[in-house]
């Protein structure tokens, strides 16, 4: 399987199986990648981008609501998962990654787990 694209701005996530970009001071490392990270407040900031340059990505938004990037990438809601916190971005991107379930769309903590609220 070849290595998988996470671009994260304004977040932190490490995987060795994975390039890991951070397209905050790089926008253009964006291109390609198979999931983004992204914080709810900067969803205006990284919308279009994240549409134009990661179309088939899935997105994931970190806090209050992904609201914002579902307005700006126009990508079906099951594209968009919105999670609550810093601490939750690894479980979810590792599910992606590895394309596995792993509970973490089923944890009833996570506010936002599984759920794109657009």
């Amino acid at each position: 399987m070849p290595a998988r694209r996470v671009a994260v701005a304004g977040a932190s996530y490490a995987n060795d199986d994975a390039v890991v970009v951070d397209f905050a001071s790089a926008p253009d490392e964006i291109s390609g990648a198979d999931v983004v990270v992204v914080r709810a407040s900067d969803g205006d900031k990284w919308g279009e981008l994240v549409r134009d340059r990661a179309p088939n990505a899935v997105v994931i938004v970190i806090g209050d609501s992904p609201h914002a990037m579902c307005e700006a990438t126009l990508f079906p809601r099951a594209r968009i998962i919105g999670v609550a916190d810093q601490s939750e971005v690894g479980p979810v991107v590792d599910a992606i990654v590895y394309d596995r379930e792993n509970g973490v769309f089923a944890d009833p903590r996570n506010a936002f787990a599984g759920q794109a609220i657009c």
